[in-house]
């Protein structure tokens, strides 16, 4: 066979394919998952998770649109008092990046992409949500 034309094919593979990194930290910013994985073009943030921990038999709940457990930890709410609380759950970034949008909304981009899910909070203070996805 060529061996342009081989060249040729590998490159158009490699264009509608993409290797990404998937990451689950706990509370204390620990890694209690991480798994590379290939995928192909296009694709969103919710259906590379879902990909990722069904084939490494992660227990979670949820599925593209969102997750609300992964291991032991799952969505809570704290009152902190009369006019303060915080919900806790799951966030993600994607490339260090913690976008407004839901996991099946979020596409990854072409090149190679880091998609870290952490454990954070949304804060309620005074009648609104004044933030989202917080650590402390």
């Amino acid at each position: 066979m060529n061996k342009f034309l081989i060249f040729g094919v590998l490159v158009f593979s490699l264009c509608e394919a993409l290797g990404a990194l998937v990451v689950v930290r706990g509370q204390s910013g620990e890694i209690l998952f991480e798994k590379e994985i290939i995928v192909k073009l296009p694709t969103t943030v919710g259906d590379l998770t879902v990909l990722a921990f069904d084939s490494s038999s992660v227990p979670y709940v949820g599925d593209r649109k969102g997750i609300s457990k992964i291991f032991d930890l799952e969505q809570k709410i704290e009152v902190v008092s009369d006019r303060e609380m915080k919900a806790y759950g799951w966030c993600f970034s994607n490339d260090g990046i913690s976008p407004d949008t839901m996991p099946d909304q979020t596409f990854i981009g072409e090149i190679y992409s880091k998609i870290v899910w952490f454990y954070g909070y949304a804060r309620y203070f005074n009648g609104e949500w004044v933030t989202q996805c917080s650590v402390d």
